[in-house]
């Protein structure tokens, strides 16, 4: 992974490629699964201990303040979500793969095509069922983050294809 010496300007001059706009609906999905394991386990372990607290009438509004503070927080996730994944993108240029990403905090990732050892696309269950897939980029360095989610199948395969050959042609200059 390596900084790339540009400018704010230069990067939002980038012609970037966003991913499907599908991929809402996996982190969403995603997420709601997350919400409902937690939730159904912490209502076993609040509805089934036996103790003095528990057992002095504050078991309801206890439940219910945990419940409403999760309510918040998925709520902010859900009015959020749709504008971190408008944020994810990527830009294929001469000599590195460029992502990025965030709200907030904006991310900007440059890979060189010679330093890739690999490329992985995978598809999970959910994205299955969207035709979606990630696309992650391993190189030597164990910090590297990058990885682009919600792309379409073919699209993901290939650019690894792209970048799997441009990495060979780099690495033999």
């Amino acid at each position: 992974m390596t900084q790339q010496n540009s400018t704010i300007e230069d990067i939002e001059q980038r012609p970037w490629i966003r991913v499907s706009p599908s991929y809402v609906k996996i982190v969403l999905i995603n997420r709601a699964i997350f919400l409902l394991v937690i939730m159904i386990v912490a209502g076993l372990v609040w509805m089934f201990r036996e103790d003095e607290f528990f057992s002095s009438g504050l078991k309801l509004p206890i439940i219910l303040g945990v419940l409403g503070v999760l309510f918040l927080g998925q709520l902010t996730y859900l009015l959020l979500a749709p504008r971190y994944v408008k944020s994810i993108g990527y830009h294929l240029d001469e000599r590195h793969l460029v992502i990025t990403r965030g709200i907030l905090m904006r991310k900007v990732i440059s890979v060189p095509y010679g330093r890739l050892q690999y490329v992985d696309v995978t598809s999970g269950l959910v994205s299955g069922i969207f035709k979606l897939a990630s696309l992650e980029l391993h190189t030597a360095s164990v910090g590297t983050e990058a990885k682009i989610p919600g792309l379409p199948q073919p699209e993901a395969e290939k650019i690894r294809e792209i970048l799997t050959q441009d990495g060979v042609e780099q690495m033999v200059k």
